[in-house]
């Protein structure tokens, strides 16, 4: 498979094998010093093979990106969004799109060493490496730079007390997904803070020339996540642009958290359930689950009608769609949709609790 050369962490589709490869893009406008050395540093490293990639990580090197993060502070002034959201020293804190580490720098000096942050991305080369030297040159050790997927972040489980998306949500190629693969790493009470510029009209161009989300598109995408709004900043100088704070549905009604509900109703799954099957949220009720032998299946939640328990002979946990309704999607080779799943339990005894779980979940989720 053969790749076009393009920009570094620019948006594309254009790969010859027809996959469509998202990136967060990497290069701004107000980073007008280096996108000459950018630019040329990525296509001598595209022609050029390991040569080519060296004599851009030599450029790179050589940009000045505190100066360059000077300017931007003084331009649009996005540090504020750790006032937004609340930083405090020994704060465990993940940021989502990290690119050069612009705001991942401004979070390791707020939570200073007893703190830490998670920088995320799903690009090692122009974004992971720059983030990795920058903290190795400034003798940070509260930094840990992450390779993800374009709908999982892959931060560590039950550990972030604040998760940040600085200008990058738009360029997230399944975002409902990504906010429901995100409830697991969060601790009780955590929040999601989502900076984007905000398009006014149709087809028009943020200061970074990509399309970005209208406000009533983005909180569209967020209401369909198991997130809701909380505030809205509106208050950044420069273009119009919001910082949307985000609260798990669960915390803001009052319901116990379906993250929690659904970690202890994996680890039962885990020890008691044939196939050992792993339950993952993926946002607006919807749940996968990943059999141990590899079979995947998929269903929302509030599409099941009655959960109920089998117990002649061994402990049948039965999730029946409502109606002449088939709402649970087999997935692979022989893909189907049936109108029930069942989830086989021993000893039968832990099937009630099993029961009381799944429904739970339910509730929670509604």
């Amino acid at each position: 498979m053969t790749r076009k050369a393009k920009m570094p962490g620019f948006y594309s589709t254009s790969v010859s094998d027809g996959i469509g490869r998202p990136r967060f893009r990497r290069s701004r406008p107000w980073l007008l010093a280096g996108l000459a050395v950018l630019a040329a540093g990525w296509l001598l490293g595209s022609a050029g093979g390991q040569a080519g990639r060296e004599e851009h990580r030599r450029k790179l090197s050589q940009l000045d990106f505190d100066a360059i993060e000077r300017k931007r502070d003084d331009k649009f002034q996005q540090y504020r969004l750790l006032d937004v959201g609340g930083v405090k020293p020994g704060m465990v804190v993940g940021e989502v799109g990290a690119g050069d580490g612009y705001l991942t720098f401004h979070l390791a000096a707020r939570v200073g060493p007893t703190g830490k942050v998670y920088a995320n991305d799903i690009v090692e080369e122009m974004a992971l490496e720059i983030i990795r030297r920058r903290a190795k040159e400034k003798g940070l050790a509260n930094i840990e730079a992450i390779l993800g997927a374009e709908d999982d972040p892959s931060f560590p489980k039950d550990s972030l007390d604040l998760v940040f998306f600085l200008n990058s949500f738009h360029e997230v190629r399944k975002p409902v997904e990504l906010l429901g693969n995100l409830v697991a790493s969060l601790k009780p009470g955590a929040k999601v803070i989502i900076h984007e510029w905000m398009r006014q009209t149709a087809g028009e161009k943020g200061p970074t020339g990509d399309i970005n989300y209208s406000r009533q598109e983005l909180l569209d995408l967020i209401a369909r996540s198991p997130f809701t709004v909380e505030t809205i900043d509106t208050s950044f100088p420069g273009p119009p642009s919001a910082a949307f704070v985000l609260t798990l549905k669960d915390q803001a009604s009052g319901k116990p958290a379906s993250a929690a509900i659904l970690k202890e109703l994996n680890e039962m799954l885990l020890n008691f359930c044939y196939n050992k099957p792993k339950l993952e949220l993926a946002g607006g009720g919807t749940v996968i689950r990943k059999d141990g032998d590899g079979t995947i299946w998929r269903f929302n939640l509030l599409d099941i009608s009655d959960i109920v328990i089998n117990l002649e002979g061994e402990a049948h946990v039965l999730l029946y769609c409502k109606a002449n309704n088939n709402c649970i999607e087999k997935a692979g080779p022989e893909a189907s949709t049936y109108a029930y799943l069942a989830f086989s339990i021993y000893p039968p005894d832990q099937g009630e609790a099993i029961l009381k779980l799944f429904k739970d979940l339910q509730a929670s989720l509604r």
